[in-house]
């Protein structure tokens, strides 16, 4: 989950110089650096999903 949100950050730092930079050329790499982050988030997103919880619910096993 800390990876997540550090994806999650990059890509609103790209994103904001995408939308702040006057220079094309810096545009240009913010909006390919926007994606690759983008990317990140969903492929780990991908991954927390298919991740058992770590959290184990003592109350639950004891039920059982």
């Amino acid at each position: 989950r800390i990876a997540l949100g550090a994806e999650k950050r990059a890509q609103a730092f790209f994103e904001h110089v995408l939308v702040t930079a006057d220079d094309p050329a810096l545009r240009a790499l913010a909006r390919e650096m926007a994606a690759d982050e983008q990317e990140h988030v969903q492929l780990i997103e991908r991954m927390l999903e298919s991740t058992p919880d770590a959290v184990v619910h003592w109350e639950d096993l004891h039920e059982a």
